[in-house]
């Protein structure tokens, strides 16, 4: 612990002083500027939500900024987010400081932990309902040692508005200054949590919204101050720092930024609240294999969606309308004729097929001897990219034998709620399943393909199953509709 006071002390001054360099205090000196005329009942003033404007006469980057809430004369709180330098790290969604105020002075103390303190003495110089100025000394002590004194001046401003609670909901919408290192061109989707986590939507080529799978999603407003941080799949943590204002449905984000040669530039983004879910997220149910389930069905658009139907090993539905239903061309419904790996019937298989079995061939050469669908005949791959597939069939075995599962009912529609091991859970809608031109058990029956063959009679591949009584696993014909569920 002693080792690690140097490094949050390095964070909390550079958050405190609004600069990674600290000589720039140097030619300030709160001591030359003792007069405070323009300063009457500070105690009074002082309390709400300010954020830091300037420091020195300059404007603050927005990811210097931090926010103070002064809620009485003896306790404060402040919100800031720091890893501009490699040796300190600041994630801090108020930070309780204790405050005393005595004249023009006020004094913040904050303690970051049993060995570090640190002091922000404020001299105000000037305040008024919007603003104030003030001469800063900053100190901090680790286990009683005074390290790295510093002093400038400094400017906040007064918010009036916390957006803490308006932000939960999901947001879609795109960069709005253009040429900016922000400008991509493409929509973005934020889908924020009351608890902190947030997910980050990207869309697929397939004009799908998919969530990114991150080790790390986190964030929080204060004011009009949103922080928030992420880490990649083997990659570092990354930052992000923005004022934000929210006007009923729409969001506008605001940042000032620096260039690597000190230039600054403004970065602006616009949003709109979407109402529906923002898309498909894989969801952790804590099961050895680490396998991850999606939250809703290919076709799908929120989880209790049916989704399409699909035939083992196609990436279309047979349909081109469900209400009404319309065919495509030279479909007539879901059966062997229609489907794409045999030649009209069962025992004319020209793909997905044991090599000793070639009674059921009828492709060229000889049986191919695959029994996994390959990515491109995967519609869960196909329609989602990365590392989206369809389940093997140990895969659903797993998620039957080692999940709770409880028949229920979601928006109206009948399902089985599947709970993992570490509490998270999905929905599984009974979709039912298509054969010819019929659709049955839609309520009764959830049915899903996986991707493993049956290799005994390889015109059935494996699929799970399940009704409001039992959960099953077995054996179906490859041209039938069932639904998909998509794993990673």
């Amino acid at each position: 612990m002693i080792m690690k006071a140097p490094k949050h002390l390095l964070a909390l001054l550079v958050s405190m002083m609004l600069t990674v360099v600290a000589g720039i205090f140097a030619s300030c000196s709160s001591e030359d500027n003792e007069s405070y005329a323009d300063v009457e009942n500070l105690a009074e003033k002082i309390i709400g939500k300010w954020i830091v404007a300037d420091i020195n006469g300059q404007p603050v980057t927005t990811n210097n900024k931090k926010v103070y809430t002064i809620v009485s004369t003896s306790k404060a709180y402040m919100s800031a987010s720091l890893n501009a330098l490699s040796e300190a790290e600041l994630w801090s969604d108020q930070l309780e400081a204790d405050v005393t105020i005595y004249d023009n002075k006020m004094t913040l103390i904050s303690h970051l932990d049993e060995h570090t303190t640190a002091v922000e003495e404020y001299n105000v110089t000037a305040i008024n309902g919007s603003e104030f100025s003030a001469n800063i000394k900053v100190n901090a002590t680790v286990d009683g040692k005074v390290t790295l004194p510093a002093e400038g001046t400094i400017r906040f401003t007064k918010l009036t508005v916390d957006y803490r609670d308006a932000i939960i909901g999901a947001w879609e919408g795109h960069c709005t200054s253009e040429n900016s290192v922000f400008d991509d061109g493409q929509e973005h989707r934020w889908e924020y949590h009351a608890d902190g986590s947030y997910v980050y939507y990207i869309k697929n080529a397939n004009g799908l919204w998919i969530a990114k799978d991150n080790h790390l999603s986190q964030y929080f407003v204060d004011g009009n101050l949103l922080c928030t941080r992420w880490q990649n799949i083997g990659e570092s943590e990354n930052r992000e720092w923005w004022e934000i204002a929210i006007s009923g449905e729409t969001m506008n984000w605001t940042a000032l930024r620096q260039n690597a040669d000190g230039s600054t530039f403004t970065a602006t983004f616009t949003m709109t609240k979407v109402q529906s879910p923002g898309g498909v997220v894989a969801v952790d149910l804590g099961l050895s294999s680490g396998t991850k389930w999606a939250n809703m069905n290919v076709g799908a658009s929120k989880p209790e969606d049916y989704g399409d139907y699909y035939a083992w090993g196609e990436v279309e539905p047979y349909y081109s309308s469900l209400d009404p239903l319309t065919w495509k061309e030279g479909k007539n419904g879901y059966d062997w004729a229609s489907y794409k790996w045999a030649n009209g019937d069962y025992d004319k298989l020209t793909k997905y097929c044991p090599k000793d079995l070639i009674s059921f061939w009828d492709g060229a050469g000889t049986p191919d001897g695959k029994s996994v669908l390959d990515a491109e005949d995967d519609v869960a791959h196909v329609k989602l990219g990365d590392s989206w597939r369809m389940p093997t069939y140990d895969e659903w075995t797993e998620l039957r034998t080692k999940c709770t599962w409880t028949w229920t009912i979601k928006n109206g529609i009948n399902g089985r709620k599947v709970t993992g091991p570490n509490g998270n859970s999905i929905f599984l809608p009974a979709a039912g399943y298509r054969d010819g031109a019929e659709l049955y058990d839609l309520g009764n029956y959830g049915l899903f393909w996986t991707s493993s063959l049956n290799t005994e009679t390889p015109n059935r591949s494996w699929r799970g199953g399940f009704d409001a009584e039992n959960v099953t696993g077995g054996i179906s014909d490859r041209y039938r509709g069932r639904s998909v569920r998509p794993v990673q």
